[in-house]
Protein backbone atom coordinates (compact mmCIF):
# COMPACT_ATOMS: atom_id res chain seq x y z
CA UNK A 1 0.00 0.00 0.00
CA UNK A 2 1.46 3.22 -1.04
CA UNK A 3 1.92 5.77 1.47
CA UNK A 4 2.55 9.06 -1.18
CA UNK A 5 0.83 11.09 -2.93
CA UNK A 6 -2.30 9.88 -4.39
CA UNK A 7 -3.35 9.50 -7.78
CA UNK A 8 -6.52 9.04 -6.84
CA UNK A 9 -8.62 12.65 -8.32
CA UNK A 10 -10.93 12.58 -6.03
CA UNK A 11 -8.37 12.76 -3.24
CA UNK A 12 -5.49 14.91 -4.74
CA UNK A 13 -6.33 18.16 -5.14
CA UNK A 14 -3.32 20.73 -6.74
CA UNK A 15 -3.16 24.30 -5.34
CA UNK A 16 -4.87 25.64 -8.19
CA UNK A 17 -7.60 24.16 -7.35
CA UNK A 18 -7.38 24.80 -4.00
CA UNK A 19 -7.11 28.36 -4.95
CA UNK A 20 -9.77 28.51 -7.51
CA UNK A 21 -11.77 26.81 -4.58
CA UNK A 22 -11.13 29.71 -2.46
CA UNK A 23 -12.05 32.29 -4.44
CA UNK A 24 -15.26 30.65 -5.39
CA UNK A 25 -16.75 30.57 -1.81
CA UNK A 26 -15.09 33.86 -1.58
CA UNK A 27 -12.91 33.25 1.78
CA UNK A 28 -9.97 33.39 3.01
CA UNK A 29 -7.93 31.60 5.49
CA UNK A 30 -6.76 35.20 7.70
CA UNK A 31 -3.33 35.79 8.51
CA UNK A 32 -2.03 35.69 12.28
CA UNK A 33 -1.42 39.59 12.46
CA UNK A 34 -5.35 40.33 11.17
CA UNK A 35 -7.04 38.21 14.31
CA UNK A 36 -8.22 39.38 16.91
CA UNK A 37 -6.15 39.64 20.28
CA UNK A 38 -8.16 37.70 22.30
CA UNK A 39 -8.30 35.05 19.23
CA UNK A 40 -4.28 34.95 19.01
CA UNK A 41 -4.05 35.02 22.68
CA UNK A 42 -6.64 31.56 22.46
CA UNK A 43 -4.59 30.07 19.40
CA UNK A 44 -0.92 30.86 21.20
CA UNK A 45 -1.88 29.13 24.05
CA UNK A 46 -3.57 25.87 22.36
CA UNK A 47 -0.26 25.77 20.05
CA UNK A 48 1.92 25.95 23.40
CA UNK A 49 -0.26 22.97 24.65
CA UNK A 50 -0.22 21.26 22.00
CA UNK A 51 3.89 21.45 21.70
CA UNK A 52 4.78 22.04 24.43
CA UNK A 53 7.74 19.40 25.28
CA UNK A 54 7.33 19.58 29.37
CA UNK A 55 5.46 16.89 31.10
CA UNK A 56 3.34 18.37 34.12
CA UNK A 57 1.72 16.71 37.41
CA UNK A 58 -1.94 15.47 37.04
CA UNK A 59 -4.46 14.41 39.44
CA UNK A 60 -5.45 11.01 38.74
CA UNK A 61 -7.60 8.17 40.02
CA UNK A 62 -7.61 8.00 43.49
CA UNK A 63 -6.76 11.83 43.80
CA UNK A 64 -3.44 11.44 43.65
CA UNK A 65 -0.71 13.73 41.61
CA UNK A 66 0.93 11.48 39.03
CA UNK A 67 3.60 13.05 35.98
CA UNK A 68 2.81 12.60 32.23
CA UNK A 69 5.39 13.72 29.80
CA UNK A 70 4.46 15.35 26.70
CA UNK A 71 4.73 12.02 24.49
CA UNK A 72 1.56 10.42 26.51
CA UNK A 73 -0.61 12.97 25.75
CA UNK A 74 -2.26 12.94 29.00
CA UNK A 75 -0.19 16.54 30.04
CA UNK A 76 -2.57 18.46 28.08
CA UNK A 77 -6.27 17.84 29.74
CA UNK A 78 -7.26 14.97 32.13
CA UNK A 79 -10.51 14.69 33.41
CA UNK A 80 -9.29 12.78 36.65
CA UNK A 81 -11.45 12.12 39.36
CA UNK A 82 -14.10 12.92 36.48
CA UNK A 83 -12.99 10.78 33.95
CA UNK A 84 -16.16 8.48 32.22
CA UNK A 85 -12.86 5.54 32.98
CA UNK A 86 -12.68 4.73 36.47
CA UNK A 87 -10.32 1.57 36.58
CA UNK A 88 -10.34 -0.77 39.30
CA UNK A 89 -8.26 0.57 42.01
CA UNK A 90 -7.40 -1.18 45.41
CA UNK A 91 -6.83 1.01 48.62
CA UNK A 92 -5.21 -0.07 52.28
CA UNK A 93 -7.91 1.47 54.00
CA UNK A 94 -10.81 -0.77 52.30
CA UNK A 95 -8.42 -3.82 51.47
CA UNK A 96 -5.81 -3.91 53.69
CA UNK A 97 -6.92 -5.67 56.58
CA UNK A 98 -8.60 -8.40 54.82
CA UNK A 99 -5.36 -9.33 52.48
CA UNK A 100 -3.21 -9.98 55.94
CA UNK A 101 -5.88 -11.87 57.62
CA UNK A 102 -5.69 -13.59 54.14
CA UNK A 103 -2.48 -14.40 54.33
CA UNK A 104 -2.26 -15.11 58.09
CA UNK A 105 0.16 -12.34 58.96
CA UNK A 106 -2.65 -10.68 61.49
CA UNK A 107 -0.82 -8.27 64.09
CA UNK A 108 -2.29 -6.13 67.29
CA UNK A 109 -0.31 -2.92 67.65
CA UNK A 110 1.88 -3.24 70.27
CA UNK A 111 2.64 0.52 71.28
CA UNK A 112 5.88 0.38 73.04
CA UNK A 113 7.41 -2.84 70.68
CA UNK A 114 6.71 -0.32 68.13
CA UNK A 115 8.45 2.02 69.14
CA UNK A 116 11.48 0.22 70.19
CA UNK A 117 11.70 -1.04 66.49
CA UNK A 118 11.29 2.73 65.25
CA UNK A 119 14.18 3.85 67.53
CA UNK A 120 16.10 1.30 66.45
CA UNK A 121 15.61 2.01 62.26
CA UNK A 122 16.33 5.72 62.44
CA UNK A 123 19.65 5.18 65.04
CA UNK A 124 21.28 2.73 62.91
CA UNK A 125 19.76 2.24 59.29
CA UNK A 126 18.44 5.38 58.16
CA UNK A 127 21.08 7.94 58.85
CA UNK A 128 23.25 6.72 55.95
CA UNK A 129 20.77 7.72 53.04
CA UNK A 130 17.49 9.78 54.92
CA UNK A 131 15.31 7.72 53.11
CA UNK A 132 12.90 8.45 55.74
CA UNK A 133 12.46 11.99 57.36
CA UNK A 134 11.32 10.86 61.37
CA UNK A 135 9.13 13.99 61.68
CA UNK A 136 6.73 13.43 58.63
CA UNK A 137 6.78 9.96 59.41
CA UNK A 138 5.70 10.09 62.89
CA UNK A 139 3.01 12.81 62.42
CA UNK A 140 1.68 11.18 59.03
CA UNK A 141 1.38 8.15 61.20
CA UNK A 142 -0.91 9.66 63.60
CA UNK A 143 -2.74 10.91 60.58
CA UNK A 144 -3.04 7.52 59.50
CA UNK A 145 -4.22 5.88 62.33
CA UNK A 146 -6.83 8.73 62.77
CA UNK A 147 -8.23 7.42 59.46
CA UNK A 148 -7.08 10.49 57.29
CA UNK A 149 -5.73 9.69 53.93
CA UNK A 150 -1.84 10.97 53.08
CA UNK A 151 0.86 10.35 50.36
CA UNK A 152 3.38 10.24 52.97
CA UNK A 153 3.02 7.27 55.26
CA UNK A 154 1.34 4.11 54.89
CA UNK A 155 1.14 0.70 55.99
CA UNK A 156 3.95 -1.12 53.80
CA UNK A 157 6.31 1.66 55.11
CA UNK A 158 5.87 1.09 58.98
CA UNK A 159 5.97 -2.59 58.58
CA UNK A 160 9.48 -2.13 56.48
CA UNK A 161 10.73 0.03 58.93
CA UNK A 162 9.77 -2.73 61.56
CA UNK A 163 11.90 -5.32 59.42
CA UNK A 164 14.76 -3.69 58.99
CA UNK A 165 14.41 -2.73 63.00
CA UNK A 166 13.86 -6.74 64.26
CA UNK A 167 17.28 -7.44 62.52
CA UNK A 168 18.84 -5.04 65.08
CA UNK A 169 17.53 -6.28 68.40
CA UNK A 170 17.75 -9.41 70.71
CA UNK A 171 13.92 -8.67 71.77
CA UNK A 172 11.72 -10.99 70.37
CA UNK A 173 7.61 -10.96 70.16
CA UNK A 174 5.22 -13.65 71.57
CA UNK A 175 2.98 -12.46 68.89
CA UNK A 176 5.39 -14.04 65.80
CA UNK A 177 5.90 -17.55 66.02
CA UNK A 178 8.78 -17.37 63.57
CA UNK A 179 11.51 -14.72 62.96
CA UNK A 180 10.63 -11.08 63.34
CA UNK A 181 12.21 -9.42 60.60
CA UNK A 182 10.85 -11.54 57.86
CA UNK A 183 7.14 -11.56 59.36
CA UNK A 184 6.92 -7.91 59.04
CA UNK A 185 8.61 -8.18 55.80
CA UNK A 186 6.14 -10.30 54.34
CA UNK A 187 3.47 -7.62 55.82
CA UNK A 188 5.07 -4.81 53.77
CA UNK A 189 5.09 -6.92 50.74
CA UNK A 190 1.57 -8.02 51.30
CA UNK A 191 0.78 -4.09 51.86
CA UNK A 192 2.99 -3.42 48.76
CA UNK A 193 0.98 -5.41 46.38
CA UNK A 194 -2.30 -3.24 46.88
CA UNK A 195 -0.31 0.53 47.74
CA UNK A 196 1.31 -0.46 43.85
CA UNK A 197 -2.52 0.27 41.93
CA UNK A 198 -1.93 3.92 43.32
CA UNK A 199 1.64 4.34 45.01
CA UNK A 200 2.98 6.95 46.89
CA UNK A 201 5.83 8.73 48.10
CA UNK A 202 5.69 6.40 51.01
CA UNK A 203 5.22 3.36 48.98
CA UNK A 204 8.51 4.57 46.83
CA UNK A 205 9.96 4.45 50.42
CA UNK A 206 8.94 1.53 51.86
CA UNK A 207 10.84 -0.51 48.76
CA UNK A 208 13.78 1.31 49.00
CA UNK A 209 13.83 0.36 52.76
CA UNK A 210 12.19 -3.09 51.84
CA UNK A 211 15.23 -3.44 49.41
CA UNK A 212 17.83 -3.33 52.43
CA UNK A 213 16.02 -5.90 53.65
CA UNK A 214 16.67 -8.12 50.87
CA UNK A 215 19.88 -7.68 50.53
CA UNK A 216 20.92 -8.25 53.87
CA UNK A 217 19.16 -11.63 53.61
CA UNK A 218 21.29 -12.49 50.47
CA UNK A 219 18.26 -12.07 48.23
CA UNK A 220 19.87 -10.00 45.71
CA UNK A 221 17.30 -10.42 43.02
CA UNK A 222 14.12 -9.47 45.01
CA UNK A 223 15.92 -6.26 46.57
CA UNK A 224 17.28 -5.33 42.94
CA UNK A 225 13.51 -5.56 41.51
CA UNK A 226 12.18 -3.61 44.83
CA UNK A 227 15.13 -0.63 44.17
CA UNK A 228 13.78 -0.94 40.65
CA UNK A 229 10.60 -0.11 41.60
CA UNK A 230 11.21 2.39 43.56
CA UNK A 231 13.07 4.37 40.39
CA UNK A 232 10.02 3.49 38.35
CA UNK A 233 7.24 5.34 41.36
CA UNK A 234 10.24 8.52 41.26
CA UNK A 235 9.35 9.01 37.90
CA UNK A 236 5.76 8.15 38.26
CA UNK A 237 5.38 11.17 40.98
CA UNK A 238 7.79 13.28 39.35
CA UNK A 239 10.63 13.39 41.78
CA UNK A 240 13.42 13.89 39.22
CA UNK A 241 11.92 16.98 37.86
CA UNK A 242 12.10 20.37 40.35
CA UNK A 243 8.23 22.03 39.00
CA UNK A 244 7.98 24.77 40.47
CA UNK A 245 4.56 25.83 38.49
CA UNK A 246 3.26 22.58 40.60
CA UNK A 247 2.91 24.22 44.15
CA UNK A 248 -1.05 23.76 44.38
CA UNK A 249 -0.65 19.71 43.10
CA UNK A 250 2.22 18.78 45.56
CA UNK A 251 0.86 21.14 49.04
CA UNK A 252 -1.06 18.99 51.31
CA UNK A 253 -3.04 19.69 54.33
CA UNK A 254 -0.33 20.29 57.46
CA UNK A 255 2.77 20.07 55.06
CA UNK A 256 3.65 23.16 53.41
CA UNK A 257 5.22 23.35 50.08
CA UNK A 258 8.59 23.93 50.95
CA UNK A 259 8.87 21.01 53.21
CA UNK A 260 7.33 18.80 51.28
CA UNK A 261 9.89 19.79 47.96
CA UNK A 262 12.60 19.20 50.63
CA UNK A 263 11.11 15.77 51.16
CA UNK A 264 10.79 14.88 47.38
CA UNK A 265 14.21 16.00 46.52
CA UNK A 266 15.73 13.72 49.29
CA UNK A 267 13.94 10.73 48.35
CA UNK A 268 15.05 11.31 44.42
CA UNK A 269 18.90 11.27 45.77
CA UNK A 270 18.26 8.25 48.06
CA UNK A 271 17.10 6.27 45.21
CA UNK A 272 19.83 7.78 43.14
CA UNK A 273 22.40 6.66 45.48
CA UNK A 274 20.74 3.49 46.46
CA UNK A 275 20.38 2.34 42.64
CA UNK A 276 24.33 3.54 42.03
CA UNK A 277 24.98 1.21 45.07
CA UNK A 278 22.95 -1.69 44.11
CA UNK A 279 24.69 -1.74 40.90
CA UNK A 280 27.80 -1.61 41.83
CA UNK A 281 27.50 -4.43 44.65
CA UNK A 282 25.42 -6.78 41.88
CA UNK A 283 28.06 -5.70 38.80
CA UNK A 284 24.39 -4.52 37.23
CA UNK A 285 23.82 -1.73 34.95
CA UNK A 286 21.98 1.11 36.93
CA UNK A 287 18.40 2.21 36.07
CA UNK A 288 19.38 5.72 36.27
CA UNK A 289 22.42 5.63 34.07
CA UNK A 290 22.94 8.68 31.73
CA UNK A 291 19.29 9.49 33.58
CA UNK A 292 18.88 13.34 32.74
CA UNK A 293 17.14 15.36 35.75
CA UNK A 294 17.22 18.97 37.22
CA UNK A 295 16.54 18.06 40.81
CA UNK A 296 18.83 19.86 43.04
CA UNK A 297 21.17 18.66 45.88
CA UNK A 298 19.42 17.52 48.81
CA UNK A 299 18.87 19.30 51.96
CA UNK A 300 19.71 18.43 55.61
CA UNK A 301 17.38 17.56 58.05
CA UNK A 302 16.77 20.62 60.14
CA UNK A 303 14.63 18.75 62.45
CA UNK A 304 16.09 15.52 63.35
CA UNK A 305 19.65 14.69 65.55
CA UNK A 306 20.93 11.43 65.83
CA UNK A 307 20.29 9.40 68.61
CA UNK A 308 21.89 6.44 70.24
CA UNK A 309 19.91 3.46 70.74
CA UNK A 310 19.71 -0.17 71.76
CA UNK A 311 17.04 -0.06 73.77
CA UNK A 312 15.16 1.96 76.29
CA UNK A 313 17.99 0.96 79.52
CA UNK A 314 20.53 0.91 77.13
CA UNK A 315 23.26 4.35 77.95
CA UNK A 316 26.53 6.13 76.30
CA UNK A 317 28.29 8.64 77.58
CA UNK A 318 29.34 10.77 74.92
CA UNK A 319 32.07 13.41 75.32
CA UNK A 320 30.69 17.13 75.68
CA UNK A 321 32.22 18.33 72.34
CA UNK A 322 29.91 15.09 70.80
CA UNK A 323 28.78 16.49 66.97
CA UNK A 324 25.13 14.40 67.00
CA UNK A 325 23.63 16.80 64.11
CA UNK A 326 26.60 15.55 61.98
CA UNK A 327 24.81 12.99 60.83
CA UNK A 328 22.28 15.14 59.19
CA UNK A 329 25.01 15.96 56.30
CA UNK A 330 26.12 12.46 55.94
CA UNK A 331 23.24 11.52 53.00
CA UNK A 332 24.07 14.72 51.12
CA UNK A 333 27.75 14.10 50.59
CA UNK A 334 27.27 10.27 50.03
CA UNK A 335 24.94 11.24 46.67
CA UNK A 336 27.84 13.77 45.82
CA UNK A 337 30.08 10.69 45.90
CA UNK A 338 27.48 8.28 44.28
CA UNK A 339 27.34 10.74 41.22
CA UNK A 340 31.65 9.75 40.54
CA UNK A 341 31.23 6.01 41.58
CA UNK A 342 28.27 6.11 39.02
CA UNK A 343 31.03 7.25 36.33
CA UNK A 344 32.94 4.53 37.14
CA UNK A 345 30.85 1.71 37.39
CA UNK A 346 29.15 2.83 34.10
CA UNK A 347 32.73 3.28 32.60
CA UNK A 348 34.98 0.27 34.44
CA UNK A 349 32.19 -2.07 35.12
CA UNK A 350 29.81 -2.23 32.21
CA UNK A 351 30.22 -5.87 31.32
CA UNK A 352 30.47 -4.99 27.39
CA UNK A 353 34.12 -5.05 25.66
CA UNK A 354 36.11 -1.48 26.55
CA UNK A 355 35.69 1.12 24.13
CA UNK A 356 37.88 4.04 26.27
CA UNK A 357 41.21 4.18 24.17
CA UNK A 358 43.00 5.41 27.29
CA UNK A 359 41.34 3.70 30.83
CA UNK A 360 44.55 5.22 32.55
CA UNK A 361 43.75 8.14 31.82
CA UNK A 362 40.21 7.82 32.74
CA UNK A 363 41.28 6.35 36.17
CA UNK A 364 43.60 8.96 36.64
CA UNK A 365 40.86 11.89 36.46
CA UNK A 366 38.42 10.08 38.46
CA UNK A 367 40.71 9.44 41.10
CA UNK A 368 41.32 13.03 41.08
CA UNK A 369 37.39 13.48 41.30
CA UNK A 370 37.16 11.12 43.87
CA UNK A 371 40.20 12.93 45.97
CA UNK A 372 39.14 16.30 45.47
CA UNK A 373 35.21 14.78 46.90
CA UNK A 374 37.38 13.71 50.18
CA UNK A 375 39.27 17.36 50.57
CA UNK A 376 35.72 19.53 50.32
CA UNK A 377 34.32 17.04 53.57
CA UNK A 378 33.42 19.91 56.29
CA UNK A 379 35.48 19.33 59.24
CA UNK A 380 32.26 17.37 60.64
CA UNK A 381 32.40 14.84 58.62
CA UNK A 382 36.37 14.52 58.72
CA UNK A 383 37.49 11.22 60.24
CA UNK A 384 40.93 10.64 62.83
CA UNK A 385 41.84 6.95 62.13
CA UNK A 386 44.69 7.58 64.58
CA UNK A 387 42.63 6.54 67.45
CA UNK A 388 42.72 9.80 69.00
CA UNK A 389 39.26 10.52 68.80
CA UNK A 390 36.87 7.82 70.09
CA UNK A 391 33.92 8.35 69.11
CA UNK A 392 31.93 9.56 65.62
CA UNK A 393 28.57 9.08 64.09
CA UNK A 394 28.21 5.54 62.50
CA UNK A 395 26.85 7.00 59.64
CA UNK A 396 30.37 9.55 59.54
CA UNK A 397 32.40 6.21 59.87
CA UNK A 398 30.35 4.82 56.78
CA UNK A 399 30.80 7.57 54.44
CA UNK A 400 34.30 6.79 54.78
CA UNK A 401 34.31 3.01 54.09
CA UNK A 402 31.78 4.06 51.18
CA UNK A 403 34.35 6.33 50.37
CA UNK A 404 37.28 4.02 50.41
CA UNK A 405 35.68 1.30 48.57
CA UNK A 406 35.11 3.60 45.84
CA UNK A 407 38.80 4.07 45.57
CA UNK A 408 39.48 -0.05 45.17
CA UNK A 409 36.93 -0.35 42.94
CA UNK A 410 38.44 2.49 40.60
CA UNK A 411 41.60 1.08 40.73
CA UNK A 412 41.28 -2.40 40.92
CA UNK A 413 40.86 -3.00 36.91
CA UNK A 414 44.96 -1.52 36.53
CA UNK A 415 46.33 -3.89 39.43
CA UNK A 416 49.43 -5.41 36.69
CA UNK A 417 51.30 -8.21 36.97
CA UNK A 418 54.67 -5.90 37.29
CA UNK A 419 52.76 -4.85 40.92
CA UNK A 420 53.01 -8.15 42.70
CA UNK A 421 57.03 -8.03 42.55
CA UNK A 422 57.73 -6.63 45.81
CA UNK A 423 55.22 -4.39 48.03
CA UNK A 424 58.45 -2.49 48.99
CA UNK A 425 59.03 -1.35 45.59
CA UNK A 426 55.47 0.19 44.92
CA UNK A 427 54.82 3.12 43.38
CA UNK A 428 52.89 5.56 45.34
CA UNK A 429 50.70 6.17 42.08
CA UNK A 430 50.14 2.26 41.42
CA UNK A 431 46.61 1.26 41.26
CA UNK A 432 47.94 -1.28 43.96
CA UNK A 433 49.40 0.66 46.32
CA UNK A 434 46.10 2.88 45.79
CA UNK A 435 43.56 -0.66 46.66
CA UNK A 436 46.09 -1.54 50.02
CA UNK A 437 46.09 1.88 51.45
CA UNK A 438 42.38 2.05 51.33
CA UNK A 439 41.84 -1.39 52.15
CA UNK A 440 44.02 -0.93 55.53
CA UNK A 441 42.11 2.50 56.19
CA UNK A 442 38.53 0.31 55.51
CA UNK A 443 39.95 -2.10 58.75
CA UNK A 444 40.93 0.84 60.91
CA UNK A 445 37.81 2.06 60.39
CA UNK A 446 35.87 -1.01 61.67
CA UNK A 447 38.51 -0.98 64.37
CA UNK A 448 37.12 2.34 65.06
CA UNK A 449 33.52 1.25 64.70
CA UNK A 450 33.57 -1.85 66.55
CA UNK A 451 35.60 -0.27 69.89
CA UNK A 452 31.87 2.68 70.05
CA UNK A 453 29.38 0.40 68.82
CA UNK A 454 30.62 -3.44 68.20
CA UNK A 455 29.55 -4.77 64.66
CA UNK A 456 26.21 -6.10 64.64
CA UNK A 457 24.15 -2.69 63.61
CA UNK A 458 25.94 -1.22 61.31
CA UNK A 459 24.11 -0.62 57.56
CA UNK A 460 23.71 -3.73 55.84
CA UNK A 461 26.15 -2.11 53.42
CA UNK A 462 29.51 -2.30 54.93
CA UNK A 463 29.01 -6.10 55.18
CA UNK A 464 29.85 -5.27 51.05
CA UNK A 465 32.91 -2.73 51.71
CA UNK A 466 34.26 -5.38 54.28
CA UNK A 467 34.41 -8.19 52.02
CA UNK A 468 35.74 -5.61 49.17
CA UNK A 469 38.78 -4.98 51.73
CA UNK A 470 39.35 -8.77 52.80
CA UNK A 471 39.87 -9.89 49.25
CA UNK A 472 42.74 -6.82 48.57
CA UNK A 473 44.37 -8.24 51.58
CA UNK A 474 43.67 -12.06 50.40
CA UNK A 475 45.39 -11.09 47.18
CA UNK A 476 47.99 -8.84 49.27
CA UNK A 477 48.90 -12.50 50.93
CA UNK A 478 48.41 -14.95 47.87
CA UNK A 479 49.77 -13.37 45.41
CA UNK A 480 52.33 -10.03 46.03
CA UNK A 481 55.46 -10.83 48.43
CA UNK A 482 56.78 -8.72 51.26
CA UNK A 483 58.96 -8.42 54.19
CA UNK A 484 57.56 -10.00 57.23
CA UNK A 485 56.48 -6.75 58.66
CA UNK A 486 54.42 -6.36 55.46
CA UNK A 487 53.18 -9.83 55.75
CA UNK A 488 52.37 -9.53 59.11
CA UNK A 489 50.19 -6.70 58.83
CA UNK A 490 48.19 -8.02 55.78
CA UNK A 491 47.34 -11.10 58.22
CA UNK A 492 46.21 -8.79 60.81
CA UNK A 493 44.17 -6.78 58.43
CA UNK A 494 42.47 -9.76 57.07
CA UNK A 495 41.67 -10.90 60.56
CA UNK A 496 39.97 -7.80 61.14
CA UNK A 497 37.87 -8.53 58.34
CA UNK A 498 36.92 -11.82 59.10
CA UNK A 499 36.10 -10.84 62.98
CA UNK A 500 34.15 -8.28 61.35
CA UNK A 501 31.74 -10.51 58.72
CA UNK A 502 31.70 -12.86 61.74
CA UNK A 503 30.46 -10.04 64.11
CA UNK A 504 27.86 -8.24 61.36
CA UNK A 505 26.41 -12.08 60.25
CA UNK A 506 24.82 -12.46 63.58
CA UNK A 507 22.60 -9.77 62.31
CA UNK A 508 22.49 -10.16 58.50
CA UNK A 509 23.15 -13.07 56.07
CA UNK A 510 24.57 -11.44 53.49
CA UNK A 511 28.12 -11.05 55.73
CA UNK A 512 28.24 -15.00 56.73
CA UNK A 513 28.17 -15.35 52.55
CA UNK A 514 30.71 -13.04 52.78
CA UNK A 515 32.90 -14.64 54.94
CA UNK A 516 32.31 -17.91 53.22
CA UNK A 517 33.35 -15.91 49.87
CA UNK A 518 36.62 -14.62 51.40
CA UNK A 519 38.22 -18.01 53.24
CA UNK A 520 37.04 -19.80 50.13
CA UNK A 521 38.73 -17.35 47.86
CA UNK A 522 41.73 -17.25 49.97
CA UNK A 523 42.09 -20.79 49.52
CA UNK A 524 41.95 -21.49 45.97
CA UNK A 525 43.78 -18.04 45.30
CA UNK A 526 46.82 -19.80 47.81
CA UNK A 527 46.84 -23.20 45.90
CA UNK A 528 46.99 -21.78 42.87
CA UNK A 529 50.21 -19.69 43.58
CA UNK A 530 51.76 -22.33 45.21
CA UNK A 531 51.21 -24.64 42.38
CA UNK A 532 52.71 -21.98 40.23
CA UNK A 533 56.09 -21.70 42.36
CA UNK A 534 55.80 -25.49 41.92
CA UNK A 535 56.49 -25.35 37.79
CA UNK A 536 58.42 -21.71 37.86
CA UNK A 537 61.31 -23.92 40.43
CA UNK A 538 64.24 -25.25 38.11
CA UNK A 539 63.98 -29.13 37.80
CA UNK A 540 66.30 -31.27 39.52
CA UNK A 541 68.77 -33.32 37.28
Amino acid sequence: MSIGPSSDPKVAVTPSVLSSTEASVGSRRPRPTELEDDQLSSVDGVTKQLTSRLGRLQITQGGHSRYYGATSNLHILHSGLNSLVQPSIRNVFVHGDAAIVQAGLEWSADPPYEEHLINLFFSWHNTLMHVVDRDIFLEERQRFQERISTDLYSPALENAVYAIAAAHTDRSHPAVPDTTDEFFAFRAKTYIEIEIDCPTIATAQALLVLSAHEAAHARESRGWIYSGMAVQIMTDLGLHLDLPGESSQLETPDQGYDRLLNLRRNLFWSTNTIDTLWSAHCGRPSLLKGFIHNVKPPQPSTTDMWRFYVDEYSSRKFPDEFDFAAANLVHIHLASLMTVHARVSQVLYSGVPDRLTDIEAFVSQSDTDFRDWFKALPPRLQLDTSGKTTFYVPAVMELHLSYHECIILLHRPLVSPEDTTDTTLLSPTSSLHHCLVSAREICKILTLFRRAYGLRRPHHLMVHVTMTAALIHVFQLSVVPGPDGETKRAQQDLLTCIQALGEMGQTYKSASRALDVVTALRQSWQDNNHLNDRFKRPKVK
